[in-house]
């Protein structure tokens, strides 16, 4: 391709438009920075759409484990006959049946206030250990630093200073260590505060005392008969100066199941009966039943049934081209056929669910479920093959365990085929992987090209620059050649 040079004249003048000429020849020289920026743009594309397949696929992935996991068709109810008392909450998989419980006792935390403060600010004397505290075997020292062994940060020790620096010293003890404590001031009435300290969590395993507050200290056992923790003010003849208000003690709850005894730092009870939680409000006693629950399997086949129908969609998307799609159909970010080779776990799920599921020791078609295989490879909910299935107890065995496309571990097997393809090494992220770097060469091929252009610019511009000087300097010779012709022609016109 050739580039014109025109030149135009001003009072006699000729000159090019060096920067008109440059920008022409640089739109040249800049179409394969052009190409390179819409390479990197495609290969963007394609991270994109395979960065959603992989997300539908594992949502396919999670559908697939919930259609074949037994538990998830043992859909579970409670019911309380007094929640006040005792309620229950049961999990997939619980054991159904009917359990009375009687609650002697109720789990609680300790909670312990000083009072008689004229203000926060108020000075205390603290003992020969500085302010100490006991949470349940663990004793805390303020007069040494303390290592913080949760948040990684030492509570600095504290050996003087005022209640608002000892309430701060508790809960720093709280952050960094992780003990089961809280503290708060409290402002009773004008001229009135009290320093709260409190368990944060239930049982006498986590019982709570201190020492050496204003003389002050609260001592702790453990009543194993009663499963309770004691606390009383130590060594004190009266309550005066600073009162301390033991407002509860931590202690278990104790309570029976179907005439079995049982002790528990919580008044959540989780580990009675297989998969189901007792939650303890007061004491008295109540009936709890554990029922079948509503039938899901027909949201855990359609959930199946959806989301696999999105991850082809988005597979045909991205391989879509003129011999696979209808005229019209944009072509795919992967529609060359060797880009779509390395999408070939798609035809083993399709394949895996051609050959059914494995219930036991026999294949059973996942039409028999209501799973109608279309043409166009998709999947459809059949109600009537569905109604069917259940009143044949077809679907009652899904709770025994089912594998689609075959026994588990094998090559048809789905949930292999599916772990495979999304394993870190898989085929997805292998792809993804080479468009990065694809990328990145791509980008250092740019670097490169915008120095050699922009070296090329400037040598164009010097030397259409160095044209244009040397056209003026014509333009000026010529002009000054023909102003002595005319003046010697008018010299011999005269004569």
């Amino acid at each position: 391709m050739s580039t014109s040079v025109s030149a135009t004249s001003t009072n006699g003048t000729t000159s090019i438009d060096v920067a008109s000429i440059v920008s022409g020849l640089m739109t040249i020289a800049n179409k394969p920075l052009d190409t390179l920026n819409t390479k990197i743009t495609n290969d963007q594309a394609v991270i994109s759409d395979f960065g959603i397949l992989k997300s539908k696929l594992s949502a396919f992935q999670t559908a697939l484990n919930a259609f074949e996991t037994p538990g998830s068709y043992q859909n579970v109810s409670t019911a309380a006959s007094n929640s006040s008392i005792v309620a229950a909450s049961a999990n997939t998989g619980a054991q159904l049946g009917r359990y009375s419980l009687n609650i002697t006792q109720t789990a609680e935390a300790s909670n312990i206030s000083v009072s008689g403060f004229l203000t926060a600010k108020d000075a205390v004397t603290l003992g020969v250990n500085g302010f100490e505290v006991t949470i349940g075997a663990k004793t805390y020292f303020s007069n040494v630093p303390n290592v913080g062994s949760v948040s990684g940060v030492t509570t600095p020790a504290l050996t003087s200073g005022t209640i608002s620096d000892v309430n701060n010293w508790i809960n720093a003890i709280a952050v960094n260590n992780g003990a089961n404590i809280s503290s708060n001031i409290v402002q009773q009435s004008a001229g009135q505060f009290a320093l709260v300290i409190s368990g944060t969590k239930t049982g006498i395993t986590n019982s709570l005392g201190f020492a050496g507050l204003n003389g002050r200290s609260v001592v702790t056992t453990n009543n194993i008969s009663t499963s309770s923790s004691v606390a009383y003010l130590n060594g004190a003849v009266d309550n005066s100066g600073n009162p301390v208000s033991i407002n509860s003690t931590a202690r278990d709850s104790l309570l029976t199941v179907n005439g079995l005894q049982f002790q528990r730092s919580s008044n959540s009870v989780n580990d009675v009966v297989n998969n189901v939680t007792f939650n303890i409000g007061s004491t008295g006693s109540g009936l709890v039943t554990v029922n079948q629950g509503t039938d899901n399997s027909s949201t855990l086949i359609n959930n199946f049934i959806t989301t696999y129908n999105a991850m082809l969609a988005q597979y045909k998307t991205m391989t879509a081209n003129s011999r696979n799609s209808s005229s019209g159909t944009a072509t795919g970010s992967i529609g060359s056929q060797s880009a779509a080779l390395t999408l070939s776990f798609v035809d083993d799920i399709k394949n895996s669910i051609g050959q059914g599921a494995l219930l036991g020791t026999n294949y059973i078609s996942l039409a028999t479920m209501g799973i109608d295989y279309q043409i166009d490879g998709t999947l459809k909910f059949n109600q009537t093959n569905y109604n069917q299935g259940i009143s044949s107890g077809i679907l009652s065995s899904l709770s025994q365990g089912v594998a689609v496309g075959g026994q588990v571990g094998s090559t048809r097997d789905l949930a292999k085929i599916l772990t495979t393809a999304l394993n870190p090494d898989g085929s997805i992220s292998s792809y993804i992987k080479t468009e990065n770097q694809d990328i990145t060469n791509t980008q250092s091929k740019i670097l490169t090209l915008k120095d050699q252009l922009k070296t090329l610019q400037s040598s164009y511009t010097q030397q259409y620059s160095a044209l244009n000087t040397l056209l003026y300097n014509l333009s000026q010779t010529s002009n000054q050649l023909t102003s002595s012709l005319t003046a010697i022609t008018n010299i011999n016109a005269s004569k």
